[in-house]
């Protein structure tokens, strides 16, 4: 049976692994401007949501056993450069480590769905820039 927190865990375990502030679904205390916002040092995040969408599928005997689940993974830097250079980094970290998932699960798919360019984010002041990519991951029995 598919968990959707097995498969988020995994997403989380792989991005922190690799070097990366990781938060799940919000911002990492850790991440962010370290004093005077705009005068400071700022330490890019990432953020891991699962999101709507996604489907299942499987033999006629077990038709949801197969689970093709949706993810947003953003990348967040002070400028556009910082926010590019982490969503580069986290494409090439999600594509090059295996995804290992608890309870009996394999990842036989993993598919960049939507580059997520870089938009300018002027509700917080300083501004932040984010990139937003979307990833489909298929999860299936081990």
């Amino acid at each position: 049976m598919f968990r959707g927190a097995d498969l988020t865990t995994a997403v989380i375990n792989v991005l922190t692994s690799a070097g990366f502030t990781v938060g799940d679904g919000e911002a990492p205390d850790s991440a962010g401007w370290q004093g005077a916002q705009g005068a400071s040092n700022y330490i890019p995040h990432v953020n891991v949501h699962p999101t709507p969408g996604g489907l299942t599928d499987g033999p006629i005997g077990d038709p949801n056993t197969d689970a093709w689940a949706d993810y947003q993974i953003i990348s967040v830097g002070a400028v556009r450069a910082q926010a590019e250079a982490v969503g580069d980094a986290v494409r090439a970290a999600m594509l090059a480590a295996p995804l290992t998932v608890a309870n009996g699960r394999t990842v036989a798919h993993l598919r960049l769905d939507m580059l997520g360019g870089a938009i300018r984010d002027d509700s917080v002041q300083p501004s932040v820039y984010y990139v937003y990519d979307r990833w489909r991951i298929l999860s299936v029995p081990s």
